[in-house]
């Protein structure tokens, strides 16, 4: 009550200056001349300074900012000085510059707050942040992990501007603070990244639109889950696909047409892009791309018998491969051994792997081998460097990349790192998602991942920030 009944009294006085003012001729009434020269004085005349702002206009809030500076050399002036800062602010509340050094106080002098006035700081941050730049974010943070290390405090600042939040989580991991508080930041600052990207229809889009917002949802790796906060992920998976089949549709470039193809299950939009790319010839040209792209839109729309049929003449027309064809010729080769896997085809499967296995050993070829393997009951044994199919892996700390196939009814990914990398923080990442997050030490570590259900596979990516 005090306070309103100074900044009361204050408005008062500063409408009777305001009156005196309308005379030029009062070279004393110039409290802006005199705040510009208080802010170049130290000491003494700094203080004489101040003093004659905040008589001249006790409205001028930049006058009381000056005043507690003055306060705040003296080992007794601290209640004074947060006086005058809460007078600032009551004066200036929507004045970006009051409330930005208000808040840059505080955060300098936070051991010392009493609540009541952490809360005034609260309120000055909220509205410094909405118009700071990335410059004064960073210095805010710097001086956030310097004096305050109060997460719930920070994350209400710059909740009010989520898009700072990937800074806070740069800050926290940089500074060894708890890794909790990282998920949570960045588990904000992406479903704020989610929700301002998917105000924009896919099907309104330009091409560059549409692949600037793929790669912003490709950087999404769903910290919720380390967080434990909610995330609509259904929601931003079929957006993404909507995103996809634009750029299927519009580009016909065959990275997207395999990519939208990989990823959908919906029928009848995949039957409206292969019309359309029918229409356009994109099936019909001849190369081992675009004819595994033809079959595997057969697969999709489960056509085996033709896929079947299409695949068995193509295999018997092709007498060599050029060793830049090879991916694709391993890939359209795998489609018709999914099929007979499907099937229970297995000797056919099994024959074709085989078949390919000459041409080139991949963790694709080997993890289909290995399923007919434990169909069948035989022994299966294979060494190739990004395939694993057995607790614990055993890697270096250095980035990396893998395929793991977990032994039937294993739920858990074992791994056990070895100390040859000099880093900060370990990620590691699970069919592109985050699945684990943790300071690195440099020594041997173990972790244990749980895998989800329903998949006989995953790609798993180790990465070391430094």
């Amino acid at each position: 009550m005090m306070e309103k009944r100074a900044v009361q009294i204050l408005m008062i006085l500063s409408a009777a200056l305001g009156i005196l003012c309308f005379f030029p001729g009062k070279n004393l009434l110039n409290y802006k001349a005199q705040y510009l020269e208080g802010i170049k004085a130290q000491g003494r005349e700094r203080e004489i300074y101040a003093e004659r702002v905040v008589k001249l206009n006790p409205l001028f809030p930049h006058g009381h900012l000056l005043l507690a500076s003055v306060y705040l050399t003296r080992p007794e002036g601290f209640k004074r000085a947060m006086e005058e800062i809460d007078i600032a602010v009551a004066l200036g509340p929507y004045r970006r510059g009051i409330s930005w050094n208000a808040f840059k106080t505080y955060l300098s002098l936070w051991p010392f707050l009493p609540r009541k006035e952490k809360q005034a700081a609260l309120q000055a941050g909220k509205f410094a942040v909405r118009t700071a730049s990335r410059k004064r974010i960073q210095e805010m943070l710097s001086l956030w992990r310097r004096f305050c290390r109060d997460f719930d405090f920070i994350y209400q600042v710059l909740n009010e501007k989520p898009g700072y939040m990937n800074m806070l989580a740069q800050e926290i991991y940089r500074s060894g603070l708890p890794l909790k508080w990282r998920w949570k930041a960045l588990a904000r600052y992406e479903k704020w990244l989610f929700e301002t990207t998917s105000r924009n229809r896919p099907e309104e889009m330009s091409v560059p639109m549409l692949k600037k917002t793929l790669k912003i949802l490709d950087s999404i790796k769903f910290y919720h889950r380390l967080a434990g906060t909610k995330f609509e992920e259904k929601v931003f998976h079929r957006y993404r696909e909507r995103v996809l089949f634009q750029l299927a549709m519009l580009t016909q470039e065959p990275e997207f047409v395999e990519k939208y193809l990989k990823f959908s299950t919906l029928r009848d939009e995949i039957k409206k892009l292969r019309e359309e790319l029918q229409q356009d010839g994109f099936l019909s040209r001849r190369d081992f791309k675009h004819f595994y792209l033809k079959e595997l839109f057969r697969y999709k729309l489960r056509e085996y018998e033709a896929l079947k049929d299409e695949i068995e003449a193509f295999r018997q027309s092709v007498k060599w491969v050029k060793r830049e064809e090879v991916p694709d010729y391993i890939a359209i080769n795998l489609l018709l051994v999914d099929v007979y896997y499907q099937e229970n085809l297995l000797l056919k499967a099994s024959s074709i792997l085989q078949e390919m296995m000459k041409l080139e050993t991949t963790p694709e070829i080997l993890l289909r081998l290995k399923r007919i393997k434990e169909l069948t009951g035989e022994n299966f044994s294979a060494s190739l460097p990004g395939f694993y199919y057995s607790n614990p892996v055993t890697l270096k700390a250095k980035g990396t990349k893998f395929l793991f196939s977990p032994p039937v009814g294993e739920k858990t990914l074992h791994l056990k790192i070895e100390p040859l990398s000099q880093g900060r923080l370990l990620q590691v990442f699970m069919d592109g998602e985050i699945a684990k997050e943790i300071y690195w030490k440099n020594r041997e570590t173990e972790l244990v991942i749980i895998l989800p259900p329903a998949k006989d596979y995953f790609r798993i990516e180790i990465k070391l920030l430094k």
